[in-house]
């Protein structure tokens, strides 16, 4: 999670910044340690109070919302979240590789990163990042081509997913080439749309 520190806007303020580290019992890296090539941001100068916590696979509350974390395939520790307000359920795998395997993605639910977060969601926000062929030289990065992300959107029954963690090099126009070229050849049921700045989502 403190490499996600680099997603922040540079004029943070004053607030409280809580950053986690992905595998409990591991100590966080000290400040002076965070790799200044995967931070926009310098730790040191951030203008706000610094609370750090350790996350792995629990369950909490921050104010109404129960939170689950669970660990996801990736070659770092990551975990991604599932977010429960009343009868309102949000999922956030930012990166993932579910189909990772000599098969691809199991058929077998139990067995699939990152199920128990997303199943019957009403929105999830997922990795993304490849088409099917780019993702052949790319297998074991940590992120999902748009295919494989529609494949576990469907395992999971959710009811909206957001495909997201975009391919930095990739223009919107070439995103929404891809995305077309995606839903002519899929027939999911459930809602798909592409993660955009300053989306607004109603549950």
């Amino acid at each position: 999670m403190i490499r996600k520190i680099n997603y922040f806007q540079r004029s943070i303020g004053k607030a409280c910044i809580n950053l986690c580290a992905s595998k409990p019992g591991d100590s966080i890296p000290p400040i002076s340690k965070a790799s200044s090539i995967l931070l926009a941001v310098l730790i040191r100068d951030l203008p706000c109070k610094l609370v750090l916590h350790e996350v792995g696979n629990s369950i909490f509350e921050i104010g109404p919302f129960t939170i689950q974390s669970a660990y996801v395939i990736h070659p770092a520790p990551t975990v991604g979240y599932r977010l429960t307000y009343r009868h309102a359920v949000f999922t956030y795998i930012p990166d993932h590789e579910p189909a990772l395997g000599e098969h691809g993605m199991i058929p077998d639910s139990k067995w699939v990163s990152g199920y128990d977060l997303a199943e019957g969601a009403d929105v999830v926000l997922h990795d993304a990042q490849y088409t099917d062929a780019e993702y052949e030289n790319k297998k074991g990065w940590g992120h999902s081509s748009i295919e494989d992300a529609g494949k576990f959107a469907e395992v999971s029954g959710l009811k909206h997913i957001l495909y997201s963690h975009h391919d930095p090099f990739r223009s919107d126009e070439q995103l929404n080439e891809m995305f077309k070229a995606f839903l002519d050849k899929t027939e999911y049921k459930f809602k798909q749309e592409l993660a955009r700045e300053g989306m607004e989502i109603t549950l």
